[in-house]
């Protein structure tokens, strides 16, 4: 509510400086029964095309990082018109506040004394002049339907709502302040102190313990100390021969598989090479 009345029409926004008059007739040429808040984020993915197409971003994992960090912004906007748009009906807010007013109506008439409950042992105490209880649970129901109104617009005029105005001028004022004066700007860092840095009067320096692990100076002693158990090797029994035939049976048969051609070569055929399968 503050921005809408800070910004009532688009041409106020043109008087701002936020929009230029080219943008706004682009905007309002656009038809469409729906939300278009998304359409300067489609300038924003444009701009940033062309500017990978033109080289003036380097990488196309600084492109990627934009464009996430653009997409996640468009879904920030979504997320706001979806909450401003989906309220929580006015009919449970007077309902709760209707119940909350009659239940301590209720309670003043039903948490009163009469005269023979002076009959009743313990009962001239602190509690039957002053309802002790009931104060305290008006103060808290009361005190939660209030913090519970405000919570309910969050972007409403109240003291305790968001600041809308500020967190819009403060941002734009840093954003520009980043790519106008900032830019380039880096100073001369020189060279780097020994690591004695100084220290005021209110803060001296004290001892402090360094940054080691718990067990780092922990010696164990020959009862606490594990050692390793020896490993004992199974020796390898030899094959016998017929598990060696039977190996090199296996062996030859693979090899027959692999290659299925044999070259033989008939030296009654005047050195002609016949090939069978």
């Amino acid at each position: 509510m503050q921005v809408k009345r800070r910004f009532p029409t688009m041409e106020n926004i043109v008087e701002s400086g936020l929009m230029t008059k080219e943008e706004l007739d682009e905007y309002n040429s656009i038809e469409s029964p729906h939300a278009k808040y998304w359409f300067p984020t489609e300038w924003a993915f444009q701009l940033l095309r062309k500017a990978r197409t033109l080289n003036l971003i380097d990488s196309d994992i600084v492109y990627i990082h934009i464009m996430e960090r653009l997409a996640k912004f468009r879904s920030s906007i979504m997320n706001l018109v979806i909450y401003d748009w989906i309220s929580i009906p006015i009919i449970y807010t007077q309902v709760v506040n209707l119940t909350v007013r009659c239940y301590f109506l209720c309670n003043l008439m039903g948490r009163q004394y009469l005269k023979h409950d002076y009959e009743i042992p313990n009962s001239k105490t602190i509690d039957l002049y002053v309802p002790i209880m009931t104060i305290c649970q008006l103060v808290f129901y009361l005190g939660w339907m209030k913090a519970a109104e405000v919570m309910l617009n969050p972007f409403g005029e109240d003291d305790d709502d968001f600041e809308c105005n500020y967190i819009l001028d403060r941002n734009l004022e840093v954003g520009m302040l980043i790519v106008d004066s900032c830019y380039e700007g880096l100073p001369d860092s020189g060279d780097d102190d020994s690591g004695n840095y100084a220290y005021t009067a209110a803060e001296e320096p004290e001892d402090r313990i360094n940054l080691q692990g718990s067990c780092s100076k922990v010696k164990p002693t020959q009862k606490r100390a594990c050692p390793c158990p020896k490993i004992k090797w199974a020796k390898q029994r030899k094959p016998s021969r017929r598990q060696r035939k039977t190996s090199e049976n296996d062996r030859n048969s693979k090899e027959d598989k692999k290659f299925p051609l044999k070259e033989v070569i008939n030296s009654k055929s005047n050195g002609i090479i016949v090939i069978e399968a």
